[in-house]
């Protein structure tokens, strides 16, 4: 993602910056793109849909991770499946509503820096041993409470100790999936905050119905499906 911006990022279109927003960090696409909306001259018609498309992207970020992770893990596949389903469906609906027009990608760090490195190792390190602490010594309740925590700032580590620990047979995919669309959920409603802090009260409204379907599809999924 971040060599396709180095070639194409100052000149990317709607579609492609969300795009490559949401492989590089969804949480930067959307602070980068609120600040932009807030300003003079900025349109929230196309910082909503950036921000809309890259929040997207991410479930397909935490597939991939998954099933390279833990190719069995495959009672993933359904609410995440749904979960992207209803995020693309209302960022399509919003693309259509704004114009098509090409934007200019904020700076985006390259990822491959040491210091970007050293800090994801010690995110993952801590929510790994988080993971299995909680699962050991307080269960089901501890292991949402580390995904809601977990996946205010992060999805990569989360998902990645996640399927590993799945895999490792540590925890069961019953147990394994609910904890990943739990973070999925509370990062959603973490990355809408801070489009609502940063972007102001006309953005937030412009993305409150990918925001709260997005919300309450998660929840409906941990209740429902959860339960089984």
């Amino acid at each position: 993602g971040y060599i396709v911006y180095k070639f194409y990022g100052e000149r990317a279109g709607v579609f492609l910056s969300g795009l490559l927003g949401g492989v590089i960090s969804s949480t930067a696409t959307t602070v980068s793109y609120a600040k932009i909306s807030s300003k003079v001259g900025g349109s929230p018609t196309h910082g909503v849909t950036i921000i809309a498309i890259a929040w997207t992207v991410v479930y397909v970020r935490v597939f991939v991770e998954a099933f390279v992770v833990a190719p069995s893990f495959r009672t993933l596949w359904l609410p995440l499946g749904v979960l992207f389903t209803v995020s693309s469906l209302s960022s399509i609906w919003l693309w259509r509503r704004g114009a098509r027009v090409r934007t200019k990608m904020p700076k985006q760090e390259n990822p491959s820096e040491i210091r970007t490195a050293l800090v994801f190792a010690g995110v993952y390190s801590v929510v790994l041993f988080g993971v299995a602490f909680a699962k050991l010594h307080w269960g089901t309740g501890g292991l949402m409470a580390m995904a809601v925590l977990s996946g205010i700032t992060d999805m990569d580590a989360i998902t990645l100790s996640t399927s590993r620990l799945v895999r490792a047979g540590t925890l069961t995919a019953q147990e394994g999936w609910p904890v990943i669309i739990a973070a999925a959920t509370s990062n959603v409603f973490f990355k809408g905050l801070i489009a609502a802090f940063w972007g102001g009260r006309r953005l937030a409204l412009q993305l409150a119905m990918p925001w709260a379907l997005s919300l309450l599809c998660g929840v409906g999924l941990l209740v429902f499906l959860g339960q089984k």
